[in-house]
């Protein structure tokens, strides 16, 4: 059910900002990841769903805009999302 919630971003091409500089769109997308990141520390499930959105260049480009135009409360929830299990890193 929650994966639906991203299917209209993810059914976008990744050049077409248009819905991504709404503030709204931005902080919707920001809070469900929040969300599930805290779901995907208690099920394998979750942390599968959350890995997968966030392989998406959409969900990375929702990340991006929010740390630049978001609120300061938004901009917080993107950087700790960084730091939790199944965000992507470095190697």
């Amino acid at each position: 059910m929650m994966q639906h919630v991203f299917n209209p971003l993810l059914l976008v091409e990744p050049h077409d900002r248009r819905n991504l500089s709404k503030v709204e769109v931005t902080e919707l997308y920001v809070c469900a990841l929040d969300f599930i990141s805290d779901l995907a520390t208690h099920d394998g499930q979750w942390l599968k769903l959350y890995s997968d959105l966030l392989q998406h260049k959409q969900v990375q480009m929702v990340l991006a805009v929010a740390l630049d135009t978001g609120e300061e409360d938004v901009k917080r929830k993107v950087l700790m999302l960084t730091g939790t299990v199944g965000f992507p890193s470095e190697r």
